[in-house]
């Protein structure tokens, strides 16, 4: 198990991608907290179970398979651990056919939380809308606000926030034009 916070996020990312690309979601849903945020630019939902996340993944996985999508590479750009049981950190996220990008490059920041010594998460926020074909448009939870960074520190209510657009949906960011990795990076 790694100590290092990128080290634990790009893992989690990994065995995401591996279980969305492989549409076998049952196989990661012990990686999120109950419930977990999701949302875009323009709003999001809540996944109040397992169920909510097996069918979103399900269906996000379906969405790919329609665009061609027959590879993605998610790359954890920081992540920062300001707490034992947080990560806060975010990443770009490439939809490829082969080495042909399918959409532009998308932003997405993650929370996750120290559950029973696993890493879950427990928010994830991209900087795209929520009308994209490849975001969820089916009602694959509850909808609702987002939650603030401080509800994953069970009650712990102050620390200095990692990241300078904590609040994607107030704060979009830009995805930066950078080439999709390749197979030798």
């Amino acid at each position: 198990m790694h100590s290092d916070p990128r080290a634990i996020y790009q893992e989690h990312l990994d065995e995401v991608n591996a279980a969305v690309l492989a549409h076998d979601p049952a196989s990661i849903l012990d990686r999120f907290t109950y419930p977990r945020f999701v949302g875009g630019l323009n709003g999001g939902y809540w996944q109040n179970s397992a169920e909510d996340v097996m069918r979103c993944l399900l269906s996000y996985s379906q969405r790919l398979a329609a665009l061609g999508v027959t590879r993605i590479e998610r790359v954890c750009l920081d992540a920062k651990q300001p707490e034992e049981n947080l990560i806060l950190g975010y990443h770009e996220t490439y939809l490829l056919a082969g080495l042909q990008l399918i959409e532009e490059p998308f932003m997405t920041e993650i929370v996750m939380r120290r559950v029973d010594g696993l890493w879950k998460s427990f928010r994830s926020q991209s900087a795209i809308s929520s009308k994209e074909p490849f975001f969820s448009s089916e009602a694959e939870g509850t909808p609702g606000p987002a939650p603030r960074i401080e509800e994953a520190l069970d009650g712990v209510s102050a620390f200095d926030p990692f990241l300078p657009n904590q609040d994607l949906a107030s704060k979009p960011i830009q995805p930066k034009k950078s080439a999709p990795p390749t197979d030798g990076a």
